[in-house]
């Protein structure tokens, strides 16, 4: 099943708590850290796990496990 507001919350919330600093240049301009970087790749692939799994339950009805 796909998020919540509240889990998506939750899941940005523990990933940059996991990656001190990684807000630390967050301007648009403003390079990153190597924090940063792992914490953007974190949260681009929690993002991408949870459409995959809305557009699962969208295809079948119901989400699946994997």
């Amino acid at each position: 099943m796909p998020m919540s507001d509240t889990q998506i919350r939750a899941v940005i919330e523990q990933l940059l708590a996991r990656y001190p600093g990684a807000l630390y240049g967050a301007a648009q301009n403003a390079p990153r850290n190597a924090n940063g970087n792992r914490a953007l790749a974190a949260l681009n692939q929690a993002a991408q796990d949870d459409i995959e799994i809305a557009a699962q339950t969208e295809e079948d009805g119901h989400a699946t496990e994997s």
